[in-house]
């Protein structure tokens, strides 16, 4: 366990995922000597607005979904947040052609920080370790 803490975002709305998601992360964390981990998992948009507002958010793993809101409104709360860190994008596998849309926004924002992205129904524990060992070798 580190000195410095780093709040890491998980915004989905699939528990188990997001559970196996933190367990991963938790598992990065308790080997690492220099960072303390801090995750904190919002499953909508209003909470991940307030996280946003209140903590120095250093990694985020969003859904993306949350990109692709249907609801109007709910997408224009989503744009309104100010994501100043690392963003992972997370992709469920039959959901891949909404990719392009999402790219698309992301275009128009110019706010977002993309690191990379996660196939939610197809990755490895590893993969997911060594993405944010590559973040943490950038700070």
């Amino acid at each position: 366990m580190g000195d410095k803490t780093l709040n890491i975002l998980i915004a989905d709305t699939d528990d188990q995922f997001r559970h196996r998601l933190k367990e991963i992360l938790y598992e990065v964390g308790l080997h690492n000597t220099f960072y303390t981990f801090n995750i904190i998992c919002p499953v909508s948009i209003e909470e991940m607005k307030l996280v946003f507002e209140s903590n120095k958010i250093a990694l985020a793993f969003i859904d993306c979904s949350f990109f692709t809101e249907k609801d109007k409104a709910k997408a224009d709360e989503f744009k309104r947040i100010n994501m100043n860190c690392d963003l992972v994008m997370l992709i469920p596998d039959e959901g891949s052609n909404s990719v392009y849309e999402v790219i698309e926004r992301m275009g128009k924002q110019k706010s977002y920080h993309l690191s990379g992205h996660i196939l939610k129904d197809n990755y490895s524990r590893e993969l997911v370790k060594v993405m944010v060992e590559i973040f943490l070798n950038k700070l």
